[in-house]
């Protein structure tokens, strides 16, 4: 009887080497396929809202139609594919460009920095998505204190 144990056993863990292991290597395989390819995605998405945010920004007011219609396409497509743990980072497109339309230079130049500071270092992980929002406003207060000085001295420059 031990001998048929023993046979019973070792076909048991023939079938879980021949059959279990190769079916986790494949469940994490394609986990890990289907991470580079949101990854690339992503990078797409967020290189593209990016390249329509600096359009508008150097646009100006003078900005077209299109323009805002392609800058709207581009975001829409961003915070669709986003994941729920990383929309702070759609909010924060579309809060940009939203200013970009309706502020003056001075807070839109400091909205565009923030963003063009947060967004790289987010997507390399540079930048957790829970610090995020902290990391934008930071940075756009600190870009419109310092737009708002330079203003100031080049104001006080041309009245001397």
């Amino acid at each position: 009887m031990d001998s048929g144990w023993a046979a019973i056993l070792g076909a048991s863990i023939g079938l879980i080497g021949s059959s279990f292991f190769p079916w986790v290597r494949e469940i994490i395989s394609t986990r890990g396929e289907r991470e580079r390819e949101y990854r690339e995605e992503l990078r797409k998405a967020a290189r593209s809202a990016l390249a329509g945010i600096s359009e508008l920004f150097f646009a100006g007011k003078a900005f077209t139609p299109d323009q805002s219609v392609r800058l709207k396409d581009q975001t829409t497509h961003l915070s669709m594919i986003v994941r729920p743990e990383d929309s702070i980072i759609s909010v924060l497109v579309d809060h940009t460009a939203s200013v970009l339309i309706e502020q003056s230079k001075v807070t839109s130049s400091a909205a565009y920095q923030a963003l063009a500071y947060v967004m790289p270092k987010w997507f390399r992980g540079e930048l957790p998505s829970s610090k995020v929002e902290r990391a934008y406003d930071a940075t756009f207060e600190a870009a419109k204190v310092e737009a708002l000085s330079e203003a100031k001295k080049k104001n006080d420059s041309l009245e001397n």
